[in-house]
Order: C-alpha cells, then sequence, then structure tokens
C-alpha cells in the first residue's frame, strides 16, 4: 500500500479571504444600521415650512417666478423672429410691438415680484433659522444615537479580540474590531466639525499607539505561557539561561542551575529520577508533567 507523505496545506489564504469577506459584510450591516438611525426623530421641513410662511404668499411667489420665467423666453424668441426678419429684408413691425408689450409685462412682473420678495423675506428668514436649528438638534441626536450603537460594539470587539487573541475564532474577532472602527470614524467625520475631528483621530490614534506598545513591553517583561515556553525552548535550544541569557556550560546527566541568575535549569523527575529540563513541562525520558 502506497501512502502519501504531503500533508494537506495550511488554509492560511482562505482564511484571510474569508476575513476580508467577513469584514465587508460586517461593515455592509452597519452601513445599514447607520442610514436607518439618520430617519429617527427627522424634522418636517414642510410642516416648519407651514408654521413660519403664508402658503399663499409662497405660492404667488413661485407663481410670479415662473411667469417671470416665461416672459423671458417669450422675449427671447421673438427678438430671434425679429432677427431673422430683418436678414430676409421682411417687415417685422408685428414682432417689435409684440415684444414691446411684452417687455413691458416683464416690467410689470419684476415689480410685482420684488414687492413680494420684500413681504417674504421676513418669513423666509424666521423659517431658515428655525429649520437650521432643528436641524442641527437632528444631526447631534443622530451622532448620539450612531455613537451609542457603534462604540459598544467597538468596545465588544475590542475585549474579544485580547480575550481570545491567541483563539482560533481571533479572524472573526479582527473583522469585527476593524468594521467597527471603521464605522467609528466615519461617523466621527460626519458629525464632528473638522476643528474637533483632527484632534479625535489624534487622540485614538495615541491611544492606540499606546496599547500597541503597552501590550509588546508586557510581554517583553511579563510573557504570556506560550510565549515564556517559546523563549525557553529557543534558550535551551541554544545553550543559555531563559531568565539571564547567561551560557549554559554543564555536564549531560547533572544537575544545573545558572551561575548568574540562580535559576534551576536542569533537575531531577520526580518520575523517573532522570535529569531533565527543570523549566519545560514534561520530562524527555518518562514524559512526566
Amino acid at each position: 500500500m502506497i501512502t502519501s507523505s504531503k500533508s494537506a496545506p495550511t488554509p492560511t489564504w482562505t482564511i484571510r479571504i474569508l476575513s476580508v469577506v467577513l469584514f465587508f459584510l460586517i461593515a455592509g450591516l452597519f452601513s445599514f444600521v447607520v442610514d436607518d438611525l439618520n430617519d429617527i426623530g427627522a424634522p418636517s421641513r414642510i410642516q416648519i415650512l407651514e408654521q413660519s410662511v403664508d402658503m399663499e404668499l409662497s405660492s404667488e411667489r413661485d407663481k410670479a417666478s415662473a411667469d417671470l420665467k416665461t416672459i423671458n423666453r417669450k422675449i427671447e424668441a421673438t427678438g430671434a423672429d425679429i432677427e431673422q426678419l430683418k436678414r430676409a429684408g421682411a417687415d417685422f413691425s408685428k414682432q417689435k410691438s409684440m415684444q414691446e408689450n411684452q417687455v413691458a409685462e416683464k416690467t410689470s412682473l419684476d415689480a410685482r415680484l420684488q414687492e413680494i420678495e420684500k413681504e417674504f423675506a421676513p418669513q423666509d428668514k424666521k423659517y431658515r433659522a428655525e429649520w437650521g436649528t432643528l436641524w442641527s438638534e437632528h444631526r447631534l441626536w443622530v451622532a448620539v444615537y450612531k455613537l451609542s450603537f457603534i462604540i459598544p460594539m467597538f468596545i465588544l470587539a475590542s475585549w474579544l479580540r485580547s480575550r481570545h487573541r491567541n483563539s482560533a475564532m481571533r479572524p472573526i474577532f479582527t473583522s469585527l474590531l476593524v468594521a467597527s472602527f471603521w464605522h467609528l470614524g466615519i461617523i466621527a467625520g460626519d458629525h464632528f466639525p473638522d476643528i474637533v475631528f483632527k484632534y479625535i483621530a489624534i487622540a485614538v490614534g495615541i491611544a492606540i499607539v499606546l496599547a500597541s506598545l503597552v501590550h509588546l513591553l508586557r510581554r517583553a517583561f511579563e510573557p504570556r505561557d506560550l510565549d515564556l515556553l517559546k523563549l525557553r525552548r529557543e534558550s535551551y535550544a541554544n545553550n543559555i539561561c531563559s531568565c539571564c541569557r547567561f551560557p549554559v556550560r554543564r555536564n549531560d546527566n547533572d544537575n544545573y542551575t545558572c551561575p548568574s541568575c540562580g535559576t534551576q535549569l536542569f533537575g531531577s523527575c520526580n518520575s523517573c529520577q532522570t535529569t531533565r529540563h527543570s523549566l519545560l513541562p514534561y520530562c524527555g525520558s518518562c514524559g512526566a508533567e
């Protein structure tokens, strides 16, 4: 029977690709939730307009503006007809009289529109001020709603990523963390002024760098179990003390204590009494823990 010695490849790239896909899916889900939050408590522009403005006067203003645009187009068309008749040498007195009537009508509409605008301006100013105030308050509350959603997600993702740093589920927590952090930046950019956002961005950057630096320093001076085991294996393989890096010089099957820091590096196994590595979890002779 022939057996293949080729081992199954580790699906590293598959995990990475799926993690990226998961990030986009989570980010898309967050986008839908954040967009829906924009509509909560949104003020009605029509309602504010009706409360602040005389709607009949507003309709008259719109009609006067539309009539003015129409008469301007008629004047331009009549002027084009007159130019064509001039080039053809034909009589254009009728069109000239029509143009004069149109100009007179335009003058009358201009005067009427100015009167309406003078009466409408204070109402329009009141409407715009009230709408601006309500819209600013709405945007502030929307920012609160969005941050109330995304900040707990970011904290949860950070806690899961930190808590399960060595777990096989780490790519899932990383995707959630990156997606929530991405939307946190988008929300801050959308709802805070540039002068405030730049300080927020700098503060977040400092926090991330400090957290990374603290993590690396802790791992260097207080290594976790897996890091400590790796350090001890490498130190034994290189014949140096894992605590103070002093060179180890000993005869085989002899107990040995580091002369520099006093750490016992080799000692007798409690089960088989042979010399074993004191800082590794299992005896190399009998396998006792």
